[in-house]
Order: C-alpha cells, then structure tokens, then sequence
C-alpha cells in the first residue's frame, strides 16, 4: 500500500493531539517538549500541527527554512547541524509509533520506501553541500 510521507507523518503525529495552525495559531500543549531533532511541526495540506515546544517554551520555527525539510516538517534545531547520513540504508526520519519523527541524520534528496515506517535518503550529501534539497515520495 502506497501511502506519501506526508499522509504518514500526519497520522502518526496528529494522534499526539496537540494543536493545529492554519492561518492563526491554537494552543500548544505546555507539558509537551520536544526531543532533541523531533519533529515539532508538520505540514497536512495548509494547516500546520505543532507538536511540541522548543526549549520547553518557543514554538515551532516555521517561519525559518533551515530548520525545515521542504516546507513540510519543521524541527527545532537547525537541520544543517544534524550529523550526515553515510549510506543509502541509513534511516534519515525516524517515524515513531508514539507520537513523533525524529531526525536520525540528513541528505541531498529524501524518499519514503514502500512498506517501510521511515524516511530514508535518496541523495547522499557531497563536499560542503549544507542545504536540504528535496524530498521525493516513492
């Protein structure tokens, strides 16, 4: 069954239940804290779901491309200074059951593989490329 990443972020992470901002933003529940590389906000068409507070107090900076993958899924730190993947198996975005993805490490290009719950790269990163490309849905 082929379903896109983003269909599958959504679903695994609006289970969470914290919030959702379209045009205004609602509230964000205060006791939830992101991990270190959790995905804090993630994109379902043109409504953002924060999914936890940064440093325990911020949201989600979504306004701010590099803390973002393709304008879809948003994270509190940089993308950039997360470690680089170093083989095409590696697992880039985890996707946890629970009630988040996290950011394992980064690529040049993303796919999400038939049948698997993760997001992988498509794309090593080469030299001192530092920006995230994008993200393909296979």
């Amino acid at each position: 069954m082929t379903m896109s990443l983003a269909i599958l972020m959504c679903t695994t992470m609006v289970t969470a239940m914290m919030a959702t901002a379209n045009v205004q933003s609602g509230p964000v529940n205060e006791n939830m804290r992101c991990d270190s590389y959790q995905a804090c906000g993630v994109k379902d068409g043109d409504t953002w779901n924060y999914m936890c507070l940064c440093n325990g107090a911020d949201l989600c900076p979504l306004y701010d491309d590099s803390h973002g993958i393709e304008e879809f899924v948003y994270f509190c730190e940089t993308v950039d200074d997360a470690p680089r993947c170093t083989d095409l198996d590696d697992v880039a975005i985890k996707i946890l059951p629970d009630y988040y993805g996290q950011l394992c490490c980064r690529c040049r290009t993303y796919t999400w593989r038939e049948g698997s719950d993760h997001v992988y790269c498509e794309e090593l990163l080469e030299g001192y490329q530092f920006l995230i490309r994008k993200l393909s849905l296979k």
